[in-house]
């Protein structure tokens, strides 16, 4: 598969991190690298140039006039994966030592505070506390008071692509950030919907073998059999 982007290193690099990370396998990462290339084709960029949703969404819906719905999914998340990925290499490049330890530690005693104003539980405010320790991690350290919708975002594709993390600690994560915005920093967050989502875990119902069916009708007697046998 041959994607038409001059910058073609930034390709392999991309590649490089979706089999590291292990979000496509060998078959099909070139095809989530043809469709960023399209992308950019489309709108006439090159690899590493801002791009805007209007952009992303328009490319998606001229893809989706002469492709199945799975391939239009497949290139959304593509094309979002390499916007969190350019995002966190210039991130990794730029960052600064930024001394806001201090910040940090004053909006989690506010944090502590509004918990506990509000009665959360011991439990709640322990996680929830534990994940601004995450973000704060995440963000390198940047101000807590410059902290946008955005950030919101790539942490919690961060979390699915590279932590791997299910579902419902994704919510968990979301939950206890989106604490910290409405009453500690006194922020909205803004539509977030297009974060790479963690994957729910298809579990299965449990069943009883044959055998032990049997075992089972053998400690019945009379109607209570027959009800059984007759459900069965």
């Amino acid at each position: 598969m041959v994607w038409l982007l001059p910058n073609a290193k930034a390709m392999q690099d991309f590649k490089t991190y979706l089999l590291s990370m292990r979000i496509a396998g060998p078959k099909a990462v070139d095809f989530y690298l043809n469709w960023v290339a399209q992308f950019y084709n489309y709108n006439q960029k090159k690899a590493g140039d801002p791009v805007s949703k209007q952009e992303i969404e328009r490319f998606l819906h001229h893809l989706s006039k002469k492709r199945e719905d799975w391939q239009v999914d497949q290139a959304s998340k593509a094309i979002k994966l390499y916007q969190f990925y350019e995002k966190r290499k210039e991130a990794g490049s730029a960052r600064q030592s930024i001394d806001s330890n201090s910040q940090w530690r004053a909006v989690a005693v506010d944090m502590r505070k509004m918990l506990r104003l509000m009665h959360r539980s011991l439990h709640t405010e322990r996680t929830y506390l534990g994940w601004v320790r995450r973000l704060y991690r995440f963000l390198g350290g940047q101000s807590p008071h410059s902290l946008e919708s955005s950030h919101v975002k790539d942490f919690m594709t961060y979390l699915a692509v590279e932590q791997k993390v299910s579902a419902s600690t994704q919510n968990q994560a979301f939950n206890a950030i989106l604490f910290l915005f409405r009453h500690t920093l006194d922020k909205n967050i803004d539509d977030i919907a297009d974060a790479i989502r963690a994957k729910r875990k298809i579990r299965l119902p449990v069943v009883l073998t044959r055998s032990e069916i049997e075992r089972v009708f053998q400690k019945l007697e009379g109607t209570n059999k027959l009800m059984a046998r007759t459900i069965y």
